[in-house]
């Protein structure tokens, strides 16, 4: 990094188990020590296993496409968010997809996506409503093979990964 460089923008990562671990590892390391002022997650369990469990989101009980996508733009609402330097990592792989049926799990980040995009009108131009940049973290695949029951559903989405010459 420049030596001029100071710290700025905040990282949130929002997400599953998964990005919770992720932002509880980068807080330890230089991205969040040297680069962002702050780093943060907002956490949305829908597995009933893990600790933290969002009661909102119960396993195929009242899962809430609506309340996902209100977590994060409330996020993105915040102050320390509407700054051109800050990102919002999100992380809505495993566990939603293998938790909530395909056409929900469809639904969710075709909503999301149209709610990440809105823009507004400011000094007659139209632009982004929310000045965060957005990266939206994939997940490598589940080695399914070794999984303890194939018979399971969980595993609907997951196909083994290919390696072409």
């Amino acid at each position: 990094m420049p030596q001029d460089y100071s710290q700025s923008g905040t990282l949130w990562i929002y997400g599953d188990s998964l990005g919770r671990r992720l932002c509880i590892s980068v807080k330890t390391r230089p991205l969040c020590k040297l680069l962002y002022k702050e780093c943060g997650n907002s956490y949305m369990g829908i597995d009933q296993g893990h600790k933290g469990l969002n009661s909102k989101l119960k396993r195929d009980i009242h899962f809430s496409p609506e309340l996902v996508i209100e977590t994060v733009v409330n996020a993105l609402r915040s102050p320390e968010m509407q700054q051109e330097e800050s990102v919002l990592l999100l992380n809505l792989v495993v566990h939603y997809a293998k938790k909530i049926n395909f056409t929900t799990y469809q639904s969710l980040i075709d909503d999301l996506i149209l709610a990440l995009k809105a823009s507004e009108f400011s000094h007659g131009e139209r632009v982004p409503k929310y000045k965060a940049k957005i990266i939206w973290k994939s997940s490598t695949a589940i080695c399914k093979e070794k999984a303890s029951s194939s018979k399971e559903t969980d595993f609907r989405f997951f196909t083994s990964q290919v390696c072409s010459p």
